[in-house]
C-alpha cells in the first residue's frame, strides 16, 4: 500500500513509517539475488514507486546521509537489470526515474557519482539497437536522467561534452523518423511514446547547453569542440534540427487550436472571443501539465495532444534559446523560419509570444527572440527598407523581419495578462531597437514603441503598476527608444501623422486615454514629447509612488531627450533645476549617481569619449594620413544662457564636488571639461580637477579616473592645447598615476596620455634655447617611457600605450632633443625599445584588433619621421609586411598596408634583392582572392584591395629604381634602364598586374597621379624583350606597354602644357 499511496495523502506519522518502510527495503534489495525477477518484480516496483512518492511530497523528510545510503544500491541495480533479458524492461524504466528522482532532489556536489551515473547510461544506450522502437520509453527515461545529472553539476561536461551531445542528436532523429512516418498512421501508442522521446531529448538538451552557456567552469573549451564536430556541422545541423520540430509542433498546435475554435464558434456567439477564452481554458495544457483541472475543460484527447505537444514546444524553444546563447551566428540562415515577415502565417517565435496558453512557454520565447538578438548586431546591419521590383534582397528580408517583430511585440506586450511573460517581452524589444539599425527603415517605428511602453507604464491595472520590475523593464525600453536621435522627431509630430501609419488600436485608443488625462490635469502642451517630459519628471520627483529603479531608469530616459535636443534643457530649465537640487540634496546614493550623470548631459559630457575616436577610425576605410585632424574635433562647448551656466557652475557642480559619493564627485570632473573656459567660476573648478587627478585613496578611484580623463580632453581644446606648462603638468600627474593599482584609473590615465602626446610637438617647438631643449627632451623621454610601461600592460591600456608611443615617436626632433638631455647611448637604447614594441604588436595575433590597429598607426607616424633614420633595417618593414599580406583582420591589414608604403628611405625595406621580392609579394597581394573568415568584415573587404593597389602604385618606384623621389624620364631612357638591370626585369605578367592597377587608382590625388606616372617609367624600364616565341602574345604586350606609355605620354604633355 506505501508503493501504491501517494504520500500526500499521509500524515506526518504515516509518512515516517513509510520511509522507515523504504529504508528497510533498501537493504533487501541490495541482498536478494536477482536471478529470477519474475518473483521479486511486485515488490521491489512498489518500493521504487514509493521512493519516487516520497521525493516528490515529502522530501523534507530526508537528509543527505539517506542520499549517500540510497545511491549506490540504486545504481548496482540499474547495472543488473540493464545487462539483463529484454523482458526487464518495465523493471529498468522505473529504476531509471526513481534514480532520476534521486538525483534531481539531491542538493549536495557528488559530481565523481554522477559521472558514474552518466557513463553507465550511455553504455546502456549504445546496446539498444537504434531500430527498436520499443525501446522509447528506455530511452526516454535515461535522457531524464542524464538531464538531471548535469543540472547543478555543470562541470560533468568537462569530460564527455561530444558524446553526449552526440547522443541526443541520435536520439532526436530516431523519434522525429518514427513521427513522420507513423502520423498519418492509427498508431497513437507509439507517436505518444516517440513524442515523450522527444520532450526527453529536447529537456537534457537544453539542460546541458544552459549549465554550458552560464555555471560550466570551462563553457569556452566545450563551445570550441562543439564548434568543430563533425568538421563544424554538427551545430548548425542540430540547429536545423531544433527548428524542425518546434515548427512542427507549433503548426500541430495552431491547427488543434483552430479547431477547438470552430467548435465553440458553433456553440453560439461566445466564439467570437475564442481566442482568449481558449487560451484561458487551456493554460494548463500546453506547459503547466499538473494542473489537474484540464480534463474538465477540453474532450481527453486534445488534453492529451497539448499536453504532450505543449512540452515538446517549450523545451524546443528553450534547447534554441540556449543554442543561440552559445553561438547566435548558426541561426541567422534560419530567421526566415524562426522569426515572421509582414503578412507572414507561419508558425514562429512570435506566435508562441502571441498566442500559446502556457506563460511559461510564451515567456520562453520571449527570452529566445532577446538571445537571438542580442549579439546579431552586425548581421542586422545590413537591413534595409525599400522597395524591389522582381525579388527580395537579403537586406528588405531582414528588414521586413525586424519591422514585424517590432510591430508584434509592441502589440504582445499591450495584449499580455501574465506579469513575468510581459516583462520578457520588453526586454526582448529592447534588445531589437538597441540593435537594429532604424535609420535604415521607415520612420514610425521608435515612437511606436514608445506609445507602447507609456500604454503599459500608465495603465490603470493594479497590479500592473505595483510590479516594479515590468515597470523597471519598461522604462529601460523607454530610455533606449529616447536615446535614438530618430525617436525625438517622431514623437515631436503631431497624432494625426502617426495614426495612419499601422499603430495597434489598443495603442491608439490608450494614448487617446492619456491625452484626456493630460488635459484634465491641466497640462495644454499637445506635444506628444512633452507629455512624455511630464511623465518622466512625476516619476523622478516620486508622485507617482515609483521604486528606485524606476526612478532610475526615467532620468536614463530624460538625459536621452536632453542628448538630443539642447531646445529641451533651456525650455524646461526651471523644472529640470528643481528636480537636480532636490535630488542631490535628500536622494539615496543611487538616485544621486544618476542625477549627476543627467548633469553631465546638461552641459554635453554625456558621450564616451574615450573610445569615440578609437571606433570610428577603426570602421573607417578612408585613408588618411592621420587618424583625425583634431582641428575638427575640438570639444564643443554647448550655447546655453548664461544664468543657465552659472547656476550649473556655480551651485550645482559645486554641490557635486562636496558629495560623499565618488560617483557623484566624477560626473562633476567630468563636466568640467566643457564647461566655457571664459566663464569665471571655470578656474575653480578646474582646481579641483587637478587637486583630484593625484594618487590616493582606492575608494576614491572614480573621481581620479574621471579627472585624468578631463584633462586629456582639456589638452585637445583652446588655449590649453597651445599651453606648455598645462602639457608639461599634465604629463607629470599621468606618470604618477599610471602606476595606479586601478585598472580604471590606468586606462583613464593612458587615455590622457595619448591626447597630451599628440600634442608634443609643441614641446619641441618651443625648446628655443639650450635649457629649453634639455627640458624638452627629457619630458619627451618621459613620455615615451610611461607610453612604453603602457604597452606591457592590461589590452585597454595598450591601446592608448600604442597611439601615444606613435606619436610622441613621431616628433621631427624626438631622438636629437632626447639625446641632448641623456646620452646617445640612452637615445639609441630607447629608440631600440620603440621599435621592438611597436613591432611586436605588430606581429603578434595574441593582441586585440584595436592594438594591433593602433600599433600599425603607430608604426606609420614613425615610419614619416626622423627617428625611421636611426632604426634598423628591414625590422618594422619587415613586421608591417606580415601584418599586410599574412594577417587575417582586414581592419588591421589595411592599416599595415597604410604604414607599409610611408616612408622614403629605400635602406628601410632592404638590399635591391629584398626590395625586389618585397615588390613581387605585393603584385601578388593585388591579385589574390580575399579569403572570408570572418562574415563582418565583408565590409572592408573594397577597403582592403584599394589600399592593396594604392601601396603597389606608391612603392613601385622605391622598390625598383630605389628612390621614391627619382624623376621619371622618357622611354628612351627607361629601356637603357632595362639593359643595365637584367637580373631585376619584371614580366609581362607583373606588368600587366601593374597596368590594371595604375588604371584603378585612377582618378586620385595629384599626388597619386605622379605615383602612377613614377610607377608605369619604372615596370617600363625592366620589361623584357619580345621574342619570336611570345608573337602570340604580342597583342597583350603591346597593349600592356601602350597602356603604361600613355602616362608617360600625359607627363611629356603636362611638361609642355607648363612651359608654355
Amino acid at each position: 500500500m506505501v508503493g501504491e499511496t501517494k504520500f500526500s495523502e499521509f500524515d506526518a506519522t504515516e509518512a515516517r513509517e513509510a520511509k522507515e518502510w523504504i529504508d528497510s527495503g533498501i537493504e533487501e534489495v541490495v541482498k536478494n539475488p536477482t536471478s529470477d525477477f519474475s518473483q521479486h518484480f511486485p515488490r521491489r516496483k512498489l518500493f521504487l514507486i514509493a521512493v519516487q512518492n516520497l521525493l516528490f511530497h515529502k522530501r523534507d523528510l530526508v537528509d543527505r546521509d539517506w542520499y549517500r545510503k540510497v545511491l549506490p544500491p540504486l545504481l548496482s541495480l540499474l547495472r543488473e537489470v540493464s545487462s539483463a533479458s529484454s523482458a526487464t524492461r518495465i523493471y529498468l524504466i522505473e529504476i531509471l526515474k526513481t534514480l532520476e528522482s534521486v538525483v534531481y532532489n539531491q542538493t549536495e556536489p557528488n559530481s565523481g557519482f554522477f559521472s558514474v551515473v552518466i557513463n553507465d547510461v550511455m553504455l546502456m544506450l549504445e546496446k539498444i539497437a537504434s531500430k527498436e522502437i520499443e525501446d522509447f520509453q528506455v530511452r526516454s527515461a535515461a535522457l531524464a536522467l542524464v538531464g538531471s545529472a548535469v543540472m547543478g553539476q555543470g562541470k560533468l561536461l568537462e569530460d564527455v561534452p561530444q558524446e553526449m551531445f552526440m547522443m541526443i542528436a541520435v536520439n532526436l532523429e530516431l523519434a522525429m523518423r518514427v513521427l513522420e512516418k507513423v502520423e498519418a498512421s492509427s498508431s497513437e501508442g507509439l507517436s505518444e511514446e516517440a513524442a515523450q522521446l522527444v520532450a526527453s531529448c529536447l529537456r537534457t538538451l537544453q539542460i546541458m547547453l544552459l549549465e554550458v552557456t552560464t555555471s560550466s567552469s570551462s563553457a569556452s573549451k566545450i563551445c570550441t569542440k562543439l564548434s568543430a564536430m563533425s568538421s563544424g556541422r554538427f551545430l548548425p545541423q542540430l540547429a536545423e534540427i531544433l527548428v524542425k520540430i518546434f515548427l512542427r509542433e507549433s503548426s500541430a498546435y495552431r491547427s488543434l487550436r483552430e479547431s477547438s475554435q470552430g467548435e465553440k464558434e458553433g456553440v453560439g456567439e461566445e466564439g467570437s472571443d475564442s481566442d482568449a477564452s481558449y487560451r484561458s481554458a487551456t493554460n494548463s495544457m500546453g506547459g503547466n501539465t499538473d494542473d489537474s483541472t484540464a480534463d474538465q475543460l477540453a474532450r481527453p484527447m486534445i488534453v492529451n495532444a497539448c499536453k504532450t505537444a505543449g512540452k515538446v514546444r517549450l523545451y524546443s524553444i528553450l534547447a534554441i534559446q540556449g543554442l543561440a546563447r552559445m553561438q547566435p551566428k548558426i541561426f541567422h540562415p534560419l530567421w526566415p523560419m524562426l522569426l515572421p515577415h509582414a503578412g507572414s502565417r507561419q508558425s514562429s517565435l512570435l506566435s508562441a509570444v502571441a498566442l500559446d496558453p502556457s506563460p511559461r512557454t510564451r515567456m520562453a520565447a520571449a527570452v529566445t527572440i532577446h538571445a537571438l538578438f542580442q549579439r546579431s548586431k552586425v548581421f542586422m546591419a545590413a537591413a534595409e527598407e525599400h522597395r524591389a521590383t522582381s525579388f527580395t534582397s537579403l537586406s528588405q528580408s531582414l528588414a521586413m523581419t525586424i519591422t514585424s517583430m517590432h510591430t508584434g511585440l509592441c502589440s504582445a506586450v499591450m495584449s499580455e495578462t501574465h506579469l513575468g511573460a510581459a516583462q520578457h517581452i520588453v526586454k526582448a524589444l529592447t534588445a531589437l531597437i538597441t540593435h537594429a539599425p532604424y535609420k535604415r527603415l521607415k520612420r514610425g517605428y521608435l515612437s511606436l514603441g514608445a506609445r507602447a511602453m507609456l500604454s503599459v507604464l500608465n495603465c490603470e491595472d493594479k497590479e500592473r503598476r505595483q510590479d516594479v520590475s515590468l515597470r523597471t523593464a519598461c522604462m529601460n525600453c523607454l530610455a533606449t527608444i529616447l536615446e535614438n536621435q530618430i525617436s525625438i522627431s517622431e514623437l515631436k509630430e503631431s497624432s494625426a501623422d502617426w495614426e495612419s501609419r499601422g499603430s495597434t488600436s489598443k495603442i491608439k485608443e490608450r494614448s487617446r486615454q492619456q491625452q484626456q488625462q493630460q488635459q484634465a490635469q491641466g497640462r495644454s502642451d499637445s506635444s506628444e514629447l512633452k507629455r512624455i517630459i511630464d511623465d518622466l519628471v512625476d516619476v523622478i520627483r516620486g508622485i507617482t509612488g515609483d521604486a528606485n529603479p524606476v526612478k532610475i531608469e526615467a532620468i536614463r530616459a530624460l538625459a536621452g531627450v536632453l542628448r538630443n535636443d539642447n531646445d529641451i534643457l533651456t525650455a524646461e530649465w526651471r523644472r529640470l533645476e528643481d528636480i537636480v537640487t532636490c535630488q542631490l540634496a535628500a536622494a539615496p546614493p543611487p538616485i544621486r549617481t544618476h542625477i549627476a550623470k543627467l548633469v553631465e548631459f546638461f552641459v554635453g559630457a554625456g558621450e564616451d569619449h574615450e573610445e569615440e575616436e578609437l571606433e570610428e577610425t577603426l570602421q573607417s576605410p578612408q585613408s588618411t594620413r592621420n587618424v583625425k585632424s583634431k582641428d575638427d574635433e575640438r570639444i564643443v562647448v554647448k550655447s546655453l544662457p548664461d544664468d543657465i551656466w552659472n547656476k550649473i557652475i556655480v551651485d550645482i557642480l559645486s554641490t557635486m564636488f562636496k558629495d560623499t559619493v565618488a560617483a557623484v564627485r566624477a560626473s562633476a570632473m567630468n563636466a568640467v571639461a566643457f564647461l566655457p573656459v571664459e566663464h569665471k567660476g571655470f578656474l575653480r573648478c578646474l582646481q579641483e580637477v587637478w587637486l583630484s587627478a593625484r594618487p590616493g585613496d582606492a575608494n576614491d578611484s572614480a573621481s581620479r579616473g574621471a579627472a585624468l580623463k578631463t584633462l586629456g580632453i582639456l589638452s585637445q581644446v583652446t588655449p590649453f592645447r597651445e599651453d606648455v606648462n598645462f602639457l608639461i603638468k599634465a604629463s607629470d600627474v599621468l606618470e604618477k598615476c599610471s602606476h595606479d593599482s586601478t585598472l580604471a584609473v590606468r586606462i583613464k590615465a593612458c587615455f590622457s596620455l595619448a591626447n597630451i602626446c599628440e600634442r608634443a610637438f609643441i614641446i619641441q617647438q618651443l625648446a628655443t634655447s639650450e635649457y629649453l631643449k634639455h627640458h624638452a627632451g627629457l619630458t619627451l623621454a618621459r613620455l615615451a617611457e610611461i607610453a612604453l610601461r603602457a604597452m606591457a600592460d592590461n589590452d585597454k591600456i595598450r591601446v592608448y600605450g600604442a597611439r601615444a608611443l606613435g606619436y610622441v615617436a613621431s616628433c621631427s626632433n624626438f631622438y636629437e632633443l632626447v639625446r641632448g638631455a641623456t646620452s646617445s647611448e640612452a637615445a639609441s637604447n630607447l629608440s631600440s625599445r620603440i621599435e621592438a614594441a611597436i613591432c611586436g604588436m605588430v606581429k603578434s595575433t595574441d593582441y586585440s584588433v584595436k592594438v594591433r590597429w593602433n600599433a600599425c598607426h603607430a608604426a606609420k607616424l614613425i615610419l614619416q619621421s626622423s627617428i625611421a633614420n636611426h632604426m634598423s633595417e628591414r625590422t618594422l618593414i619587415h613586421a608591417l609586411k606580415a601584418a599586410a599580406l599574412e594577417g587575417k583582420n582586414f581592419k588591421v591589414r589595411i592599416q599595415a598596408t597604410r604604414a607599409l608604403r610611408e616612408s622614403a628611405e629605400s635602406r628601410l625595406y632592404g638590399d635591391e634583392q629584398q626590395r625586389m621580392e618585397l615588390w613581387r609579394e605585393l603584385v601578388l597581394s593585388v591579385e589574390e582572392r580575399l579569403d572570408l573568415d570572418d562574415p563582418s568584415q565583408y565590409k572592408y573587404k573594397d577597403a582592403l584591395k584599394q589600399e592593396q593597389r594604392t601601396c603597389l602604385v606608391i612603392l613601385t618606384p622605391l622598390l625598383l629604381r630605389g628612390s621614391a623621389a627619382e624623376p621619371s624620364g622618357a622611354l628612351q631612357e627607361s629601356m637603357c634602364m632595362k639593359k643595365e638591370r637584367h637580373d631585376r626585369s619584371v614580366s609581362w605578367e607583373e606588368g600587366r598586374v601593374v597596368f590594371h592597377t595604375l588604371h584603378a587608382v585612377q582618378g586620385g590625388s595629384r599626388q597619386l597621379v605622379e605615383a602612377c606616372r613614377q610607377a608605369a617609367a619604372s615596370v617600363v624600364g625592366l620589361l623584357p624583350k619580345r621574342s619570336r616565341v611570345e608573337e602570340e602574345e604580342v597583342e597583350e604586350h603591346v597593349e600592356i606597354l601602350c597602356g603604361l606609355q600613355k602616362y608617360l605620354d600625359e607627363e611629356e604633355r603636362d611638361k609642355e602644357s607648363e612651359s608654355e
